[in-house]
């Protein structure tokens, strides 16, 4: 196993595991460092592992695809919510305060423009390029110090993404 690069040597300790005799996988960002075709070959195996997965992930796709249940840190303690990552964003958004709501709205007034497609569309290249820049730092050896910060970064540019994308959108309907 010396050969075998980072990734390489998951995927194989991954494959060795779904065939023990188990009923419980603890995964921690199980999509890192794995292209597209080994995620939808490990979505694929953990749809058919018959015991309990708890993962931890940023991968929003991957969470729709195998959660059931999403467990977020929220006041300081944990809030379970039924069903996928969408499923927990509705549920959100649906109990969530008033500011927050009013300062989405300026941020939606702040994206708008006379040619709100044009704009939208130069910001989320410019969320998107921020993002891979960020993931590629962060790929780097850092303290946990800077990959929180780098994180959090992280996490603010992924919900100006989604925002702008979801404006994007309903601007070309």
């Amino acid at each position: 196993m010396k050969f075998l690069s980072g990734g390489e040597r998951i995927r194989l300790k991954l494959a060795m595991l779904m065939f023990q005799d188990i009923n419980l996988l603890i995964l921690d960002e199980p999509t890192n460092h794995l292209d597209i075709e080994s995620i939808e070959t490990l979505e694929a195996a953990l749809a058919d592992f018959k015991g309990t997965i708890f993962f931890i992930s940023h991968d929003r796709y991957f969470i729709n695809k195998i959660g059931e249940r999403v467990i977020a840190v929220e006041n300081c303690g944990l809030k379970s919510y039924e069903g996928n990552y969408d499923d927990y964003k509705r549920e959100r958004a649906a109990v969530e305060p008033m500011p927050i709501l009013k300062e989405k709205a300026e941020k939606v007034q702040r994206l708008s423009s006379p040619d709100p497609g044009e704009k939208l569309l130069k910001k989320i290249e410019s969320l998107e390029k921020e993002i891979t820049e960020l993931d590629l730092v962060m790929g780097i050896r850092k303290s946990y110090e800077e990959l929180d910060q780098l994180f959090s970064r992280k996490q603010q540019l992924n919900n100006e993404l989604e925002l702008a994308m979801e404006m994007w959108l309903s601007a070309g309907e």
